[in-house]
């Protein structure tokens, strides 16, 4: 306290120290158990981001087949095919494409913690851990 209140610094009542104790460290700061804890811990949050991305993928795909059935059932019970059927039969193979498509692309919350596992990897092989 006497070298806070010397000089520029003039500290009232509430001093505050801040350790930095808790700061992120770098992955090469890590030791080898602690980049292997890091890893688990990353594999396991990539798993539940894809169990998440996949029950929504999942949801889409029930509701495009649904559109699908749709406009097959409308198309049977009319006796053929009309806009109707065309338009929602289109919508729901549409619908299914595209997420098809963005289902094959990984999140960019993904893409960060391949490309930290990535990492991982390879400073556990530099230090000769793999």
């Amino acid at each position: 306290m006497r070298d806070i209140n010397n000089g520029d610094i003039n500290a009232g009542r509430d001093v505050i120290f801040n350790d930095q104790s808790s700061q992120p460290k770098l992955l090469v700061q890590c030791t080898n158990e602690e980049l292997i804890e890091e890893e688990r811990h990353r594999h396991s949050v990539l798993g539940k981001e894809k169990s998440r991305r996949r029950g929504i993928f999942i949801r889409f795909f029930v509701f495009a087949g649904m559109l699908v059935l749709f406009a097959v059932g409308w198309a049977h019970f009319n006796g053929d095919a009309d806009l109707v059927s065309l338009l929602s039969g289109g919508g729901g193979l549409l619908m299914a494409v595209a997420n098809l498509k963005a289902m094959e692309n990984p999140s960019a919350f993904e893409a960060r913690q391949i490309a930290a596992l990535e990492e991982i990897n390879m400073i556990l092989r530099e230090r000769g851990a793999r």
